[in-house]
Formats: C-alpha cells, sequence, structure tokens
C-alpha cells in the first residue's frame, strides 16, 4: 500500500514518477540496436487483468472491467502510456501547502516528468521501428477520442506532433 504513516501522497507521486522514469530510461537503453529486445516488444504477454481501466492491446473489448487473463504487446503499453501522458490533464495539487511559487514548482515538475516519460517512450518505438511487424502493429492500435469514438493512435501522434510544432511555424 502507497499511503504509509509518515508518508504524504506528493511524496508517493515523486517516488512513483522516478520508478517510472528508471523503467523508461532502463527501457530505451535495452532496445537500442537490440533486435531480440525489439521482437520481445511485439510478442504476446499473458497477465491477470485485474479491472484496469486501461485497454492495452488497442481493442474495444467491452469485458476490460472484469477479471481475466489478458494479452499485452510492449509497443501497445508504451502507446497508451504516451497517449495518457499527454491527453490526461495535470494533477493540480489542491491539498499543496506552501507558497504559490512551491505550488507552481510541483506542476512544472510534473509537466517535465511527463515530458520526460513521453520522450523516452518514443525513442524506444523510434529504436523497435524497424523490427518486423512493429509498423502494421502501430498502425493497428487505437486510443479513444473525446466523442467516445476510437481513432487510430498513430493518427492522434500525428496530430500531436503537429501541435508541438505550431510554435515553430
Amino acid at each position: 500500500e502507497m499511503n504509509r504513516p509518515g508518508k504524504s501522497s506528493s511524496e508517493d507521486d515523486t517516488n512513483l514518477t522516478g520508478v517510472r522514469l528508471l523503467a523508461l530510461r532502463t527501457l530505451t537503453s535495452l532496445t537500442h540496436d537490440n533486435e531480440l529486445a525489439a521482437q520481445q516488444m511485439t510478442a504476446c504477454h499473458n497477465f491477470c487483468d485485474q479491472g484496469s481501466s486501461i485497454d492495452f492491446d488497442g481493442d474495444d473489448d467491452e469485458d476490460a472491467e472484469s477479471t481475466s487473463s489478458s494479452s499485452v504487446r510492449g509497443i501497445n503499453v508504451l502507446a497508451k502510456l504516451i497517449f495518457e501522458l499527454e491527453t490526461e490533464p495535470i494533477r493540480s495539487n489542491e491539498k499543496a501547502s506552501g507558497s504559490a511559487a512551491t505550488v507552481r514548482n510541483s506542476r512544472g515538475d510534473e509537466e517535465l516528468h511527463r515530458y520526460d516519460s513521453t520522450i523516452f517512450c518514443l525513442n524506444t518505438l523510434a529504436n523497435i521501428i524497424e523490427a518486423s511487424d512493429v509498423r502494421r502493429l502501430l498502425a493497428e492500435i487505437t486510443v479513444p477520442t473525446a466523442s467516445g469514438d476510437q481513432e487510430l493512435w498513430i493518427q492522434w501522434l500525428c496530430k500531436w506532433l503537429g501541435q508541438q510544432t505550431e510554435g515553430f511555424r
């Protein structure tokens, strides 16, 4: 359990963010010039889904809320993580104590950690893109739209990248 006596939720969030960054950094390093790692990222791995709200496999499975045995590909996890990081609003820390500058710094730290995580995910995908089937598999991943429909992840990524470069035009 993450909320331990004497530990704040903010400290737990910081620890989890650090773990996520370390894991993504390691994955990026492991996939650099490593064909076997690329193959592992496209292989289906079974796990027990305990009602996760993230649809890792890209299917619009209506049974996603039930506990079942599912399979997942590493590239799907990375694609969905990028989507979640870039579409979820940054949590404002309403319970933050201290000055407004401290709250702003906390928000800035979260933005920086999200940016770093997204870059590590994109670098990992770039490292494995030449492996067989990666491009096809990435082209099949879907994400939800604001209207509740599904959109190809690669289309969403292209739109998102275009938005990121608007300031340079």
